[in-house]
């Protein structure tokens, strides 16, 4: 396990951005990817910031032309090397409606590109010290009036999954720092709680038992949004964890399951699960379908597990790069950008 590190001190691009102001002025938050149905919550922390220091933040999804006030300054997010071809298309369109707006990216993939991305787009990317001060915030959430739950992070760090579709693949795992305030996050007016929180099964025992109590006293329906059971972490070690959480209200509770090899894996850990749950609990697994397997054999691999009784959520992720404008596929391993369609 790695060491949990202390929050730094270092000044950070968001408070040299945004200083205060007695003065409002108008901040546009937007996520380009407009069929997301998740909320923008580095966008959500940002609100709480910015209107602490007396800015005004809307947040926008849609065509940004029917807006018709200039905003002093416009914030875009992004996850996914998926977002690309959406985030580069707005980021023009932002350039061409406002061209003395300020322009500032947020989010995962950006700070993955640093700097390169001002040197391509004439455009700032906040940096990890802004998402270490942005972490401990609450969330706007009447940004987003429709969202009905709480979305809790506890830990940081580096995904066990190593996905190739995101900016931890390849650079190991562990946790780098636990969220001092994540119970702040958790917000008594909405009815579900959320938690994305891709490391919650590799930080120490102790915190796990913690965020399950706190879970479990909520007595609301959680859904574990990554899952139950990443790949870095022994199965011994997951039955145990697993375990710490039998009177948390899981609803519904996630595995996984992105390559074909690890099927034996994935049924011995649901036949756990179940074991745990029970079979009133509805079961759902994630299908990463990245490029990395041919076509058919993805296509297999989730099947088999349907055949469990277990919903599927597929997600059609494959690499992608900065410089494209296109999707890309794997052709390598067989893929065509119709196979990707197939799956989405």
């Amino acid at each position: 396990m790695l060491g949990i590190q202390s929050i730094s001190s270092k000044i950070s691009r968001v408070e040299r951005h945004f200083p205060p102001r007695r003065k409002p002025r108008t901040v546009l938050l937007v996520n380009p990817t407009q069929e997301s149905s998740t909320p923008p919550l580095d966008l959500m922390k940002l609100s709480t910031f910015l209107r602490s220091r007396g800015y005004v933040p809307e947040l926008k999804r849609g065509a940004l032309k029917k807006i018709s006030i200039e905003p002093w300054a416009v914030v875009l997010t992004c996850v996914f090397s998926g977002e690309i071809p959406d985030l580069r298309g707005a980021i023009s369109q932002i350039r061409r409606l406002w061209p003395h707006a300020k322009t500032i990216l947020s989010g995962v993939l950006p700070r993955r590109f640093g700097d390169k991305a001002h040197g391509d787009f004439g455009v700032g990317v906040l940096d990890e010290a802004s998402e270490v001060l942005l972490d401990e915030l609450v969330a706007d959430y009447d940004l987003t009036p429709d969202w009905d739950a709480s979305i809790l992070i506890t830990s940081k760090g580096v995904c066990p999954r190593e996905c190739s579709h995101c900016e931890t693949a390849a650079r190991g795992k562990g946790v780098t720092r636990i969220i001092a305030n994540w119970r702040i996050q958790l917000n008594s007016k909405l009815p579900r709680i959320e938690v994305w929180d891709n490391t919650l099964m590799l930080t120490p025992r102790e915190h796990l038992v913690r965020v399950g109590q706190a879970l479990s006293a909520t007595e609301k329906p959680v859904d574990l949004v990554c899952g139950l059971t990443p790949n870095g972490v022994e199965e011994a070690e997951l039955r145990w964890r697993i375990g710490q959480l039998a009177w948390v209200r899981l609803a519904p509770a996630r595995l996984e399951c992105n390559m074909e090899e690890e099927l034996p894996r994935f049924h011995r850990l649901l036949a756990h699960t179940r074991s745990i749950f029970g079979d009133n609990t509805k079961y759902r697994a994630f299908a990463v379908v990245n490029g990395a397997e041919a076509p058919a054999k993805a296509s297999e691999r989730i099947q088999r597990m349907r055949a469990e009784g277990v919903e599927v959520d597929i997600v059609p992720y494959t690499p992608h790069y900065w410089e494209e404008r296109g999707t890309y596929a794997n052709r390598e391993s067989g893929w065509t950008t119709d196979d990707l369609a197939s799956f989405q």
